[in-house]
């Protein structure tokens, strides 16, 4: 079993979350938030992952949801202050 953090795996589920970017409509959004999510889940349920980890990689998924929903919508985002 790899240790936990393990470049690789972090690797590949950077890559599982990077998928979002494809997304050409809100239901190839939704689930592909919906593998992510799971996949995320299950990393971190079995140790593969540690919390911080998990966290970054979760923040980073809703911030690509975000992104490119609002990109569909033509707002513009605005930076918190």
């Amino acid at each position: 079993m790899r240790a936990p953090n393990d470049p690789r795996t972090i690797s590949r589920a950077q890559e599982v979350v990077d998928a979002l970017k494809g997304a050409e409509s809100r239901d190839d959004l939704w689930d592909l938030e919906k593998h992510a999510t799971g996949w995320l889940d299950a990393l971190h349920t079995e140790g593969l992952i540690d919390r911080p980890e998990y966290d970054r990689l979760t923040t980073a998924m809703n911030l690509i949801s975000v992104t490119t929903r609002h990109g569909w919508d033509g707002m513009e985002i605005q930076p918190c202050r």
